[in-house]
């Protein structure tokens, strides 16, 4: 090989070496809070907990061991959950949706893991 490429190459290397750096070490803003969608199952995905009261019969069925019929039944006795589990300790609300038919204390304790029953939770984005 002659001087002529290697010199070249290791012009070409150096060049590289040096534009990964700059770009790498400079910190340009990011557009993430924008590309953040607030969809039901990108909430779940981010490890997000839904608002109870502003879900829907096809959000509840994303959540695990949920099914079409008992989505339906939840979203159905909505309202009464809510005002239960206003009657409740927070620690404890998540037995309110043991009101539902079907559902007992392990799947409600499960589904208080994904859905949040109190009004007043702090959501780091809008729903």
């Amino acid at each position: 090989m002659s001087r002529g490429y290697l010199y070249l190459s290791i012009l070409l290397t150096l060049l590289l070496v040096v534009r990964v750096y700059i770009t790498t070490s400079y910190h340009l803003p990011t557009l993430t809070p924008l590309l953040i969608s607030n969809d039901p199952e990108s909430k779940l995905a981010r490890g997000e907990m839904l608002r109870f009261s502003k879900i829907t019969p096809l959000a509840l069925e994303l959540l695990p061991g949920i099914s079409t019929t008992l989505a339906d039944a939840i979203y159905s006795k909505k309202e009464e959950i809510l005002r239960h589990a206003k009657s409740l300790e927070p620690h404890e609300q998540y037995k309110a949706f043991e009101i539902v038919h079907g559902i007992g204390p392990k799947t409600a304790q499960k589904l208080s893991q994904y859905l949040a029953l109190e009004p007043q939770a702090k959501f780091p984005y809008p729903p």
